[in-house]
Protein backbone atom coordinates (compact mmCIF):
# COMPACT_ATOMS: atom_id res chain seq x y z
CA UNK A 1 0.00 0.00 0.00
CA UNK A 2 1.61 3.22 -1.12
CA UNK A 3 -0.66 5.55 0.79
CA UNK A 4 -0.21 9.30 0.27
CA UNK A 5 -1.15 9.89 3.91
CA UNK A 6 2.35 10.60 5.16
CA UNK A 7 3.19 12.87 2.26
CA UNK A 8 -0.12 14.67 2.71
CA UNK A 9 0.71 15.32 6.36
CA UNK A 10 4.22 16.47 5.54
CA UNK A 11 3.19 18.79 2.74
CA UNK A 12 0.26 20.10 4.77
CA UNK A 13 2.63 20.82 7.63
CA UNK A 14 5.00 22.54 5.22
CA UNK A 15 2.25 24.68 3.77
CA UNK A 16 0.89 25.52 7.21
CA UNK A 17 4.37 26.49 8.38
CA UNK A 18 4.89 28.58 5.27
CA UNK A 19 1.59 30.40 5.76
CA UNK A 20 2.40 31.05 9.38
CA UNK A 21 5.86 32.30 8.51
CA UNK A 22 4.55 34.64 5.83
CA UNK A 23 1.72 36.06 7.92
CA UNK A 24 2.65 38.84 10.40
CA UNK A 25 2.32 37.52 13.97
CA UNK A 26 -0.48 39.21 15.92
CA UNK A 27 1.25 41.31 18.58
CA UNK A 28 1.76 40.88 21.44
CA UNK A 29 1.67 37.10 20.92
CA UNK A 30 4.88 35.20 21.64
CA UNK A 31 6.94 33.86 18.70
CA UNK A 32 5.05 31.15 16.85
CA UNK A 33 7.94 28.71 16.59
CA UNK A 34 9.94 27.51 19.62
CA UNK A 35 13.73 27.45 19.13
CA UNK A 36 13.99 23.66 18.81
CA UNK A 37 11.40 23.58 16.05
CA UNK A 38 12.23 26.75 14.16
CA UNK A 39 15.06 25.47 11.93
CA UNK A 40 13.08 22.48 10.67
CA UNK A 41 9.93 24.53 10.24
CA UNK A 42 11.78 27.24 8.34
CA UNK A 43 13.18 24.63 5.96
CA UNK A 44 9.71 23.20 5.45
CA UNK A 45 8.40 26.69 4.82
CA UNK A 46 11.11 27.29 2.23
CA UNK A 47 10.10 24.14 0.39
CA UNK A 48 6.47 25.21 0.51
CA UNK A 49 7.28 28.64 -0.90
CA UNK A 50 9.45 27.20 -3.66
CA UNK A 51 6.79 24.75 -4.75
CA UNK A 52 3.87 27.14 -4.17
CA UNK A 53 2.05 24.50 -2.17
CA UNK A 54 -1.47 24.91 -0.88
CA UNK A 55 -2.74 23.18 2.27
CA UNK A 56 -5.34 21.27 0.26
CA UNK A 57 -4.99 19.25 -1.86
CA UNK A 58 -1.38 18.12 -1.39
CA UNK A 59 0.81 17.69 -4.43
CA UNK A 60 0.71 14.16 -5.85
CA UNK A 61 3.78 11.99 -5.44
CA UNK A 62 4.39 12.03 -9.19
CA UNK A 63 5.23 15.73 -8.96
CA UNK A 64 8.00 15.16 -6.44
CA UNK A 65 11.63 15.27 -7.41
CA UNK A 66 14.14 13.04 -5.66
CA UNK A 67 15.92 16.00 -4.05
CA UNK A 68 12.68 17.46 -2.70
CA UNK A 69 11.47 14.12 -1.38
CA UNK A 70 14.79 13.39 0.36
CA UNK A 71 14.83 16.89 1.83
CA UNK A 72 11.30 16.69 3.23
CA UNK A 73 11.71 13.12 4.46
CA UNK A 74 14.91 14.13 6.23
CA UNK A 75 13.21 17.00 8.01
CA UNK A 76 10.30 14.79 9.04
CA UNK A 77 12.75 12.18 10.30
CA UNK A 78 14.52 14.79 12.43
CA UNK A 79 11.23 15.84 13.95
CA UNK A 80 9.89 12.32 14.51
CA UNK A 81 13.04 11.17 16.33
CA UNK A 82 13.03 14.02 18.84
CA UNK A 83 10.24 13.71 21.42
CA UNK A 84 10.91 17.18 22.80
CA UNK A 85 10.64 18.68 19.34
CA UNK A 86 7.41 16.78 18.68
CA UNK A 87 5.93 17.95 21.99
CA UNK A 88 6.89 21.57 21.30
CA UNK A 89 5.52 21.33 17.77
CA UNK A 90 2.22 19.97 19.09
CA UNK A 91 1.93 22.76 21.64
CA UNK A 92 2.69 25.39 19.01
CA UNK A 93 0.19 23.93 16.56
CA UNK A 94 -2.52 23.73 19.19
CA UNK A 95 -1.97 27.32 20.21
CA UNK A 96 -1.88 28.59 16.64
CA UNK A 97 -4.89 26.60 15.50
CA UNK A 98 -6.95 27.65 18.50
CA UNK A 99 -6.12 31.30 17.80
CA UNK A 100 -7.32 30.99 14.19
CA UNK A 101 -10.59 29.34 15.17
CA UNK A 102 -11.49 28.23 11.64
CA UNK A 103 -13.16 24.80 11.46
CA UNK A 104 -11.29 23.74 8.32
CA UNK A 105 -7.95 24.80 9.72
CA UNK A 106 -8.75 23.09 13.02
CA UNK A 107 -9.47 19.81 11.22
CA UNK A 108 -6.21 20.10 9.32
CA UNK A 109 -4.33 20.81 12.52
CA UNK A 110 -5.90 17.80 14.21
CA UNK A 111 -4.74 15.57 11.36
CA UNK A 112 -1.20 16.96 11.51
CA UNK A 113 -1.04 16.58 15.28
CA UNK A 114 -2.26 13.00 15.03
CA UNK A 115 0.46 12.27 12.54
CA UNK A 116 3.15 13.91 14.65
CA UNK A 117 1.98 12.04 17.73
CA UNK A 118 1.79 8.53 16.34
CA UNK A 119 2.21 8.02 12.62
CA UNK A 120 5.58 9.67 12.01
CA UNK A 121 7.43 8.09 14.98
CA UNK A 122 5.85 4.74 14.13
CA UNK A 123 6.94 4.85 10.49
CA UNK A 124 10.42 5.99 11.47
CA UNK A 125 10.73 3.12 13.95
CA UNK A 126 9.48 0.58 11.42
CA UNK A 127 11.85 1.78 8.71
CA UNK A 128 14.75 1.61 11.15
CA UNK A 129 13.92 -2.03 11.93
CA UNK A 130 14.42 -2.61 8.19
CA UNK A 131 17.94 -1.12 8.36
CA UNK A 132 17.00 1.43 5.73
CA UNK A 133 19.12 4.42 4.81
CA UNK A 134 16.44 6.98 5.53
CA UNK A 135 15.40 9.14 3.73
CA UNK A 136 16.81 7.98 0.37
CA UNK A 137 15.15 4.56 0.60
CA UNK A 138 11.84 6.09 1.66
CA UNK A 139 11.97 8.13 -1.54
CA UNK A 140 12.90 5.06 -3.60
CA UNK A 141 10.40 2.56 -2.18
CA UNK A 142 7.42 4.39 -0.67
CA UNK A 143 7.43 7.34 -3.08
CA UNK A 144 9.52 5.96 -5.96
CA UNK A 145 11.09 9.16 -7.22
CA UNK A 146 14.76 8.37 -6.46
CA UNK A 147 17.07 6.00 -8.27
CA UNK A 148 19.58 3.56 -6.77
CA UNK A 149 22.31 2.84 -9.36
CA UNK A 150 23.96 -0.54 -8.91
CA UNK A 151 27.45 0.43 -9.94
CA UNK A 152 30.06 3.09 -10.50
CA UNK A 153 28.99 5.54 -13.21
CA UNK A 154 32.65 5.92 -14.20
CA UNK A 155 32.67 2.31 -15.45
CA UNK A 156 29.13 1.67 -16.69
CA UNK A 157 30.03 -1.48 -18.67
CA UNK A 158 32.36 -3.07 -16.11
CA UNK A 159 31.06 -6.44 -14.81
CA UNK A 160 30.72 -6.83 -11.06
CA UNK A 161 28.92 -8.93 -8.46
CA UNK A 162 29.84 -12.24 -10.14
CA UNK A 163 27.90 -15.21 -8.79
CA UNK A 164 28.10 -18.89 -9.73
CA UNK A 165 25.18 -21.31 -9.39
CA UNK A 166 24.49 -24.93 -10.21
CA UNK A 167 21.95 -25.52 -12.96
CA UNK A 168 20.90 -29.05 -12.01
CA UNK A 169 22.63 -30.51 -15.07
CA UNK A 170 26.00 -32.27 -14.96
CA UNK A 171 28.82 -30.43 -16.72
CA UNK A 172 27.19 -26.99 -16.39
CA UNK A 173 27.78 -23.88 -14.31
CA UNK A 174 25.69 -20.73 -14.47
CA UNK A 175 27.17 -17.31 -13.81
CA UNK A 176 25.43 -13.99 -13.30
CA UNK A 177 26.89 -10.52 -13.12
CA UNK A 178 25.77 -6.91 -13.11
CA UNK A 179 26.60 -3.80 -15.13
CA UNK A 180 25.23 -0.30 -14.80
CA UNK A 181 24.41 0.05 -18.50
CA UNK A 182 23.23 -2.44 -21.08
CA UNK A 183 25.94 -4.08 -23.18
CA UNK A 184 25.91 -5.35 -26.74
CA UNK A 185 26.22 -8.93 -25.52
CA UNK A 186 26.28 -10.98 -22.32
CA UNK A 187 29.16 -13.41 -22.75
CA UNK A 188 31.09 -15.87 -20.60
CA UNK A 189 34.35 -17.39 -21.86
CA UNK A 190 36.35 -20.13 -20.16
CA UNK A 191 39.22 -22.55 -20.43
CA UNK A 192 41.38 -24.92 -18.36
CA UNK A 193 42.76 -23.21 -15.24
CA UNK A 194 46.24 -21.80 -15.76
CA UNK A 195 46.11 -22.24 -19.51
CA UNK A 196 46.09 -18.55 -20.24
CA UNK A 197 43.36 -18.81 -22.87
CA UNK A 198 39.59 -19.12 -23.15
CA UNK A 199 38.79 -21.50 -26.01
CA UNK A 200 35.11 -21.82 -25.07
CA UNK A 201 32.43 -19.16 -24.85
CA UNK A 202 28.68 -18.87 -24.53
CA UNK A 203 26.19 -16.10 -25.10
CA UNK A 204 23.73 -15.32 -22.34
CA UNK A 205 20.83 -12.99 -21.73
CA UNK A 206 20.21 -9.77 -19.84
CA UNK A 207 17.30 -8.48 -17.81
CA UNK A 208 16.57 -5.85 -15.19
CA UNK A 209 14.05 -4.79 -12.55
CA UNK A 210 13.06 -1.43 -11.11
CA UNK A 211 11.83 -2.17 -7.58
CA UNK A 212 13.13 0.34 -5.08
CA UNK A 213 14.53 2.56 -7.82
CA UNK A 214 17.25 0.07 -8.77
CA UNK A 215 19.16 0.90 -11.95
CA UNK A 216 21.34 -1.72 -13.58
CA UNK A 217 21.43 -4.73 -15.87
CA UNK A 218 21.68 -8.36 -14.76
CA UNK A 219 23.44 -10.76 -17.12
CA UNK A 220 23.35 -14.54 -17.01
CA UNK A 221 25.18 -17.14 -19.09
CA UNK A 222 25.95 -20.83 -18.69
CA UNK A 223 29.21 -22.70 -19.16
CA UNK A 224 28.66 -26.18 -20.59
CA UNK A 225 30.68 -29.26 -21.43
CA UNK A 226 32.64 -29.05 -18.19
CA UNK A 227 34.57 -32.11 -17.07
CA UNK A 228 34.03 -33.48 -13.55
CA UNK A 229 36.70 -32.70 -11.00
CA UNK A 230 38.36 -30.03 -13.14
CA UNK A 231 39.35 -26.41 -12.60
CA UNK A 232 38.52 -23.64 -15.05
CA UNK A 233 39.39 -19.99 -15.51
CA UNK A 234 36.62 -17.75 -16.80
CA UNK A 235 35.73 -14.18 -17.59
CA UNK A 236 32.40 -12.44 -18.19
CA UNK A 237 31.65 -9.31 -20.16
CA UNK A 238 30.30 -7.74 -23.28
CA UNK A 239 32.13 -10.03 -25.70
CA UNK A 240 34.40 -7.21 -26.85
CA UNK A 241 36.39 -4.99 -24.48
CA UNK A 242 34.68 -4.86 -21.09
CA UNK A 243 35.77 -8.13 -19.48
CA UNK A 244 35.91 -8.98 -15.82
CA UNK A 245 39.10 -10.07 -14.12
CA UNK A 246 39.83 -13.78 -14.52
CA UNK A 247 38.16 -15.98 -11.92
CA UNK A 248 38.64 -19.67 -11.20
CA UNK A 249 36.28 -22.42 -10.08
CA UNK A 250 36.32 -26.22 -9.84
CA UNK A 251 33.58 -28.63 -10.88
CA UNK A 252 32.42 -31.34 -8.51
CA UNK A 253 34.33 -34.64 -8.79
CA UNK A 254 32.52 -37.65 -10.20
CA UNK A 255 32.45 -39.43 -6.83
CA UNK A 256 31.28 -36.44 -4.81
CA UNK A 257 28.88 -37.41 -2.05
CA UNK A 258 30.52 -40.75 -1.45
CA UNK A 259 32.37 -41.90 1.64
CA UNK A 260 35.61 -41.42 -0.24
CA UNK A 261 34.71 -37.85 -1.28
CA UNK A 262 32.07 -36.18 0.90
CA UNK A 263 30.28 -33.11 -0.40
CA UNK A 264 31.65 -30.10 1.46
CA UNK A 265 29.00 -27.47 2.08
CA UNK A 266 29.16 -24.23 4.04
CA UNK A 267 25.64 -23.52 5.28
CA UNK A 268 24.90 -20.03 6.52
CA UNK A 269 21.84 -17.95 7.26
CA UNK A 270 20.89 -14.53 8.53
CA UNK A 271 23.97 -12.86 7.06
CA UNK A 272 23.80 -9.12 6.54
CA UNK A 273 25.35 -6.68 4.09
CA UNK A 274 27.00 -4.62 6.84
CA UNK A 275 29.93 -5.05 9.23
CA UNK A 276 28.03 -7.63 11.27
CA UNK A 277 28.95 -10.21 8.63
CA UNK A 278 32.62 -9.28 8.27
CA UNK A 279 33.98 -12.19 10.32
CA UNK A 280 31.70 -14.75 8.67
CA UNK A 281 32.52 -13.59 5.14
CA UNK A 282 36.25 -13.56 5.91
CA UNK A 283 36.14 -17.08 7.35
CA UNK A 284 34.13 -18.53 4.46
CA UNK A 285 36.33 -16.75 1.90
CA UNK A 286 39.41 -18.27 3.53
CA UNK A 287 37.91 -21.77 3.34
CA UNK A 288 37.01 -21.24 -0.32
CA UNK A 289 40.48 -19.94 -1.16
CA UNK A 290 41.97 -23.03 0.51
CA UNK A 291 39.87 -25.30 -1.72
CA UNK A 292 37.91 -26.72 1.21
CA UNK A 293 34.39 -25.80 0.02
CA UNK A 294 32.32 -27.27 -2.82
CA UNK A 295 29.35 -24.93 -2.50
CA UNK A 296 27.69 -22.44 -0.18
CA UNK A 297 24.06 -22.76 0.87
CA UNK A 298 22.58 -19.54 2.22
CA UNK A 299 19.35 -20.70 3.84
CA UNK A 300 17.54 -17.40 4.27
CA UNK A 301 17.63 -13.75 5.32
CA UNK A 302 20.11 -12.88 2.62
CA UNK A 303 21.75 -9.48 3.18
CA UNK A 304 18.94 -8.00 5.34
CA UNK A 305 18.45 -5.45 2.59
CA UNK A 306 14.68 -5.44 3.20
CA UNK A 307 14.03 -3.70 -0.08
CA UNK A 308 16.99 -1.30 0.15
CA UNK A 309 18.53 -1.90 -3.27
CA UNK A 310 21.84 -0.26 -2.45
CA UNK A 311 22.29 -2.78 0.35
CA UNK A 312 21.78 -5.64 -2.12
CA UNK A 313 24.61 -4.28 -4.22
CA UNK A 314 26.85 -3.93 -1.18
CA UNK A 315 26.11 -7.53 -0.19
CA UNK A 316 26.71 -8.94 -3.67
CA UNK A 317 30.05 -7.16 -3.91
CA UNK A 318 30.96 -8.36 -0.43
CA UNK A 319 30.37 -12.04 -1.20
CA UNK A 320 31.86 -11.91 -4.71
CA UNK A 321 35.20 -13.49 -3.67
CA UNK A 322 33.14 -16.47 -2.47
CA UNK A 323 30.30 -16.54 -5.00
CA UNK A 324 32.60 -16.17 -8.03
CA UNK A 325 34.63 -19.22 -6.96
CA UNK A 326 32.03 -21.76 -5.76
CA UNK A 327 28.29 -22.11 -6.42
CA UNK A 328 26.35 -19.86 -4.03
CA UNK A 329 22.89 -21.37 -3.67
CA UNK A 330 20.08 -19.65 -1.78
CA UNK A 331 16.73 -20.06 -0.06
CA UNK A 332 14.36 -17.23 0.72
CA UNK A 333 13.87 -16.09 4.28
CA UNK A 334 11.31 -13.76 5.79
CA UNK A 335 13.54 -10.76 5.04
CA UNK A 336 13.48 -11.47 1.30
CA UNK A 337 9.82 -12.41 0.87
CA UNK A 338 7.17 -9.89 -0.15
CA UNK A 339 6.20 -7.98 3.01
CA UNK A 340 2.93 -6.08 2.87
CA UNK A 341 2.60 -3.14 2.75
CA UNK A 342 5.99 -3.16 0.99
CA UNK A 343 7.34 -5.52 -1.67
CA UNK A 344 10.90 -6.65 -1.10
CA UNK A 345 11.87 -8.89 -4.01
CA UNK A 346 14.88 -11.16 -4.06
CA UNK A 347 17.11 -9.80 -6.83
CA UNK A 348 17.16 -12.10 -9.86
CA UNK A 349 20.77 -13.23 -9.33
CA UNK A 350 19.68 -14.90 -6.09
CA UNK A 351 16.31 -16.34 -7.08
CA UNK A 352 17.47 -19.97 -7.04
CA UNK A 353 15.08 -22.07 -4.96
CA UNK A 354 16.14 -24.63 -2.40
CA UNK A 355 15.83 -28.26 -3.47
Amino acid sequence: MRSPLLLALVLAAAAASASAALAPPPPPSPPLLPPAVAPAARRLAAVARARALQPSPPAPATNLTCDTCVFIAGVVQEISENKTTVAEMLATLEEACSAIGDATVTALCDAIMAGLTSLLPFLDEQMRTLAWDIPITFCSVIFPVCKQPCCDAAAPLAPEQLHLALTGAAGEMSVTWVTLNATAASTVRWGPAGGGSFPSSAAGAARTYTNGGWVGVIHEATMTGLAAGSSYDYQVGDGAAAWSATRTFATLPADVGSAARPLRIVQIGDMAYDTNSDNTVARVAALVAAGQVDLVLHIGDISYADGEQHHWDLFMRKIEPIASAVPYMTCRGNHVRPHPPFTFPLPPPLRAACH
